[in-house]
């Protein structure tokens, strides 16, 4: 499904705040995002490759240099899961042009120690760091200015039309940590509900 319609979907399993409010499609969007996020960390430290179908790519990607620290970053395209590993959720980063370069991720700190080593001009192994929405480098990126980023991108940076993945078998306990979160009390069958979307999204899904 899309990432609206799992807003809606999740929206109509959720009770209202009063007698009039529903909660707004933004706050369920970012509670979606906690859940998520928690979800996929779990399948990363289960095993890294579970996530590989939730991660997307992307090119285009520019780079400008920092005139107070001399170091080249790029801005990411989008926000991304954080996960408990160097590059977070920043997945690989790739030269288009040049496909002898090999991009490791490494630490801020690690990457501050190189900028005066010879060797980060000569060897094919180009190291950066991920801090916060960007990209640093300790050399000019001209050698590999096309680029490529596949990252575990936040849900609430996905477009209303983009189709959101479930990860399989968590749409239950994506569901219980957005009770969770919000405070709520869950029902003892969450697809019990007055809601007509609910009753049929639930059709759907076994059909």
């Amino acid at each position: 499904m899309t990432k609206k319609q799992f807003i809606d979907y999740i929206k109509a399993l959720l009770p209202r705040i009063d007698k009039t409010g529903k909660y707004h499609s933004q706050v369920v969007a970012y509670t979606v995002e906690r859940a998520v996020n928690n979800i996929l960390c779990d399948l990363y430290l289960r095993s890294p490759q579970l996530i590989d179908p939730y991660i997307k790519s992307y090119t285009g990607i520019e780079f400008s240099e920092n005139e107070y620290t001399g170091l080249w970053e790029a801005d990411l395209p989008a926000s991304y899961v954080p996960l408990p590993v160097v590059g977070s959720g920043v997945r690989e980063v790739a030269s288009l042009t040049d496909l002898s370069l090999t991009f490791v991720p490494v630490t801020y700190e690690d990457l501050m120690r190189t900028i005066d080593l010879d060797v980060i001009y000569v060897s094919s192994m180009v190291n950066y760091a991920v801090v916060d929405d960007k990209l640093i480098f300790a050399q000019e990126p001209s050698e590999y200015s096309e680029m490529r980023v596949r990252m575990l991108t936040s849900f609430t940076d996905y477009d209303d039309t983009d189709q959101f993945i479930v990860p399989y078998g968590q749409d239950m306990a994506i569901i219980q940590n957005i009770y969770q979160i919000l405070g709520l009390v869950q029902p003892v069958d969450l697809y019990t509900n007055n809601s007509d979307y609910g009753r049929n999204q639930r059709s759907n899904d076994i059909r």
